[in-house]
């Protein structure tokens, strides 16, 4: 008995404590159904494929008690990859165990906060987790430079574009990453295959997607409603005689159904009404440009024999004609994007923290190099990427924001350390 006890550490004993209290927490709490839920419950075109397959292997599994099979799994990925990315970081940095107690903590705030990773029946409730296991390893990649590390990053980010492809902006970072950590041989033949094949998710993911939809839907298209997120921003802005900026007639026709619906609901900025902030503005009739008139009233254009088969069209339409309505009225869209991404840092005080937080880390990378500022960079990049990737097709809400809400907390703690914490014995 005594032997039990003493493999019991005070630190291990504070990760078991916090595993059991999740747990009962999620047990107690019944699953979390939002609109989107029945797209990935049913397996449905516009829903990339990774989630819903997910869901579907336990449905095989576990029959009438697959929902809650999905939330165990849930709850064992989302705690497993936060003690994961926490001892990733004491390996590398040699992290405090009682920081890395207080970042487990930060970390898996939302299992038990907020929008509920483990109980949620949304794909954030695996790619919370999947996001995590890749800082990770790319966190063990840079600090002790070895190429497996990368390799599980790249694989992982792989699996994650599948389930959201708001993760590709995890491909720059990657390349960073390799860089940073390879700079000194990067033309030699490892380190040029590392960037090829970081590159190389991206065209891998789409084929995927491809095939995917096509085995299941019959359509060998990518998951469609990225034309219609792409075309929000500039569509808002736009003005009536903008169908000039389209070369068929087709999208000339489509450009005067959609805006005459925008006038209509009068969710255009021309329409802003008197003391209204526009960006306040957009992002309180967001669904309603979006899902509602892009989307619903969109698919009233086609004359499809299916729903599917109009989802397709409209969102061909949408994507042929992004870019020209762009051009064409880009510095309202500007104006627009730039709100919105600030409010992805909540303030544009917080944004400029993280831009003297990276170079701050720039220049002591420069001065010497360090494994601690390569870190403290790559936490700022996906911070900053993750943003401005989701400002020109998403309003900045939670959803779309939460990965990243432990970043602030985890450089403050590495600081901490590194500046004024005096380790103790372990």
């Amino acid at each position: 008995m005594k032997k039990v006890f003493s493999f019991l550490s005070s630190e291990k004993v504070a990760y078991l404590v916090l595993f059991l209290l999740v747990f009962v927490f999620v047990i107690k709490t019944p699953p979390v159904y939002f609109p989107d839920s029945k797209g990935y419950l049913e397996m449905l075109l516009y829903r990339s494929c990774a989630y819903p397959m997910f869901i579907e292997l336990h449905r095989i599994l576990f029959g009438t008690y697959f929902i809650k099979a999905t939330i165990i799994t849930q709850y064992v990925l989302n705690m497993s990859a936060a003690l994961f990315l926490v001892r990733s970081l004491r390996k590398t940095i040699s992290l405090d165990k009682w920081l890395g107690v207080i970042l487990f903590i930060i970390t898996i705030f939302p299992v038990f906060l907020g929008i509920l990773t483990a109980n949620t029946i949304l794909s954030e409730s695996l790619a919370y987790p999947l996001y995590l296991l890749v800082i990770g390893n790319i966190i063990l990649g840079v600090g002790f430079r070895k190429e497996q590390y990368f390799y599980f990053s790249f694989l992982l980010t792989f699996l994650l574009v599948l389930v959201r492809g708001q993760f590709l902006f995890l491909i720059p970072v990657l390349v960073v990453a390799v860089l940073l950590t390879y700079y000194r041989t990067i033309f030699k033949w490892r380190s040029i295959v590392l960037v090829v094949t970081s590159v190389s998710i991206f065209f891998l993911s789409i084929i995927t997607d491809i095939l995917f939809h096509k085995v299941q839907h019959g359509h060998a298209v990518t998951t469609p409603l990225t034309g219609i997120q792409l075309i929000t921003i500039p569509f808002f802005v736009s003005d009536e005689n903008d169908y000039t900026a389209f070369e068929t007639p087709e999208q000339q026709e489509y450009f005067k159904f959609i805006y005459a619906k925008l006038k209509e609901k009068k969710l255009l900025l021309s329409q802003l009404p008197p003391n209204a902030k526009k960006i306040d503005f957009f992002y309180d009739n967001y669904i309603n440009i979006c899902n509602l008139t892009l989307n619903v009233d969109g698919l009233f254009r086609f004359q499809a024999a299916s729903y599917d088969e109009k989802s397709i069209l409209n969102d061909k339409m949408t994507s042929s004609m992004a870019l020209p309505l762009l051009k064409k009225n880009f510095g309202k869209w500007l104006s627009i994007y730039s709100g919105n991404f600030i409010k992805g840092f909540d303030t544009s005080k917080y944004f400029l923290l993280y831009i003297v937080l990276l170079a701050l880390s720039l220049v002591m990378l420069f001065k010497k190099e360090n494994v601690l500022s390569k870190i403290i960079i790559i936490l700022v990049l996906l911070t900053i990427l993750n943003v401005m990737l989701t400002a020109s097709v998403e309003s900045m809400i939670g959803r779309y924001l939460f990965y990243n809400n432990w970043i602030l907390f985890a450089i403050f703690l590495i600081l901490f350390q590194n500046q004024f914490y005096t380790k103790t014995n372990e």
